[in-house]
């Protein structure tokens, strides 16, 4: 029992690092994959915020358009 041991911690860690050299080997290539996708990412929250920061500006002209016609609604009630 005892000579079978260090056998199998050999065994086990041989593919321990044989596993550990794949993975490190793999490594770049899953960084660099999601590099690409990362800046897609990126480049369309930049769209989002541009269009995000568009409808805020129309949004602001139509709450400020609808203030100055119930102002002016009011004014010409009151002058009639």
């Amino acid at each position: 029992m005892l000579d079978t041991i260090p056998l199998f911690l050999l065994i086990v860690g041989a593919v321990f690092i044989i596993l550990l050299l794949i993975l490190w080997f793999l490594l770049p290539f899953a960084i660099f994959g999601t590099k690409v996708k990362l800046n897609d990412l990126i480049n369309e929250t930049k769209k989002t915020n541009d269009r995000l920061r568009k409808m805020e500006a129309l949004f602001a002209i139509m709450i400020k358009l609808q203030k100055d016609s119930k102002h002016l609604t009011k004014k010409s009630k009151s002058e009639d």
